[in-house]
């Protein structure tokens, strides 16, 4: 059963919390980007070692939200927030220690636990919105949400290259204890919005039952899995982009931080046009000029990549053009994914989980493939846009024929 809303009031500054608190997930993934290759220099391990960083920290944010539904149910959504962000600061801390102590083992842990964490912090978010306001000022938070998505990663980056041109990559895991600090308090002021009469028993079976039913809405899990193909080209380009600005232009971090606003930009830009575009035309038509818009952008990326023509242009402007697409086609694609959807606390649950899974398995894949040959990343980009449309286009046509 989906908790009925609370009478509880959410004022200006508890928005502004969970503004900041729904993308802490997004700001611990993608702020070490920059340092990716210094890391490697640092702790003597390869590339693709380092890129575990991002891969395991994806493996534990698409985990974490699958757990917090049940938990939040039952304990409710503050004391699962103040948990959260305190296990961020924790793993924070831990992975600095972690470079005292020179084990990258014990690195990789402390993502996970700050992943975990960090997969918490966002569904917890959505669940505090949902429980309080109605439908159309719901969607409104949420476009505030989506807001703070598309601008978190370039400010983060930017974070991350002055921290580790100026002071070390170690600061960078400072910096997030810090932040999360003041994030704690700030949540600490958040009222209680489930109700106690609306909590629910932790019953394994009932539980497990909701997901089974959940997982037979076949648009939730095509929809999110498109939404993980999006995705993934994102924190693709924050895993691999790293090591070509340093190995083959010879970008600073700064500069590197710098140089990543431009591909962001692109994607707040395609929010902000699926957003106008959403009351003019079909879900369908935003997801074909979207899909168009992603196609040619990473054949452009393979054009240039194939003549050896790489520069700040020719892999930044490539990269900030498909996100713009990408973000019409995901915006269009999250829309219809929760369309059907029963029980929004599990079927949010779940659209997160598969999508972050989905992401989590192309990064792996990334490690994987010989990424010295450089067409390896702009061919993986445009395999990815192949695979959206051969996932998208038949879940338009059956949404346009019921």
């Amino acid at each position: 059963m989906t908790p009925k809303k609370s009478t509880i009031e959410l004022r200006s500054f508890h928005i502004f919390t969970l503004i900041l608190v729904v993308s802490l997930s997004s700001v611990g993934a993608i702020t070490l980007s920059s340092a990716l290759p210094f890391i490697a220099r640092d702790l003597s391990i390869s590339k693709e070692e380092t890129q575990r960083l991002i891969s395991l920290y994806m493996m534990g944010f698409a985990i974490g939200p699958l757990f917090y539904g049940p938990l939040s149910n039952r304990w409710g959504r503050k004391p699962l927030i103040l948990l959260s962000i305190a296990l961020f600061a924790g793993g924070s801390l831990g992975c600095l220690f972690s470079f005292a102590l020179h084990s990258f083992r014990m690195m990789l842990f402390f993502r996970l636990v700050m992943a975990l964490a960090g997969g918490g912090c966002l569904k917890m978010c959505w669940n505090m919105a949902a429980d309080v306001f109605p439908g159309k000022a719901l969607i409104r938070i949420s476009s505030y949400y989506v807001l703070s998505f598309s601008l978190a990663p370039p400010l983060s980056i930017a974070i991350g290259g002055f921290l580790t041109q100026y002071f070390g990559w170690p600061s960078i895991f400072l910096f997030l204890a810090l932040y999360s600090a003041l994030l704690f308090f700030f949540s600490y002021r958040l009222p209680r919005t489930l109700r106690e009469e609306a909590k629910e028993p932790l019953i394994l079976k009932a539980i497990l039952k909701k997901y089974q039913a959940t997982l037979k809405d076949s648009f939730l899990v095509m929809g999110s899995l498109i939404l993980g193909l999006v995705t993934s080209a994102i924190y693709l380009f924050g895993t691999e982009a790293p090591f070509i600005s340093a190995e083959k232009i010879g970008l600073s971090p700064d500069l590197f931080g710098a140089w990543s606003l431009l591909p962001y930009l692109g994607m707040f830009l395609g929010g902000m046009s699926s957003s106008s575009l959403s009351t003019k035309c079909k879900t369908s038509s935003l997801f074909k000029l979207g899909l168009l818009i992603f196609f040619l952008s990473a054949l452009a990326m393979v054009f240039f990549f194939f003549h050896k023509i790489i520069t700040t242009w020719t892999l930044f402007l490539p990269v900030a053009v498909l996100l713009f697409g990408s973000s019409l086609v995901y915006c269009s694609t999250a829309t219809l994914a929760l369309s059907r959807a029963k029980d929004r606390s599990y079927a949010t649950s779940i659209m997160n989980s598969l999508n972050l899974g989905t992401t989590f398995a192309f990064i792996l894949l990334l490690e994987h493939l010989p990424t010295k040959h450089l067409l390896v990343f702009p061919l993986l980009l445009w395999a990815i846009t192949l695979l959206t449309g051969a996932a998208g286009f038949p879940l338009h046509r059956k949404e346009q024929a019921n």
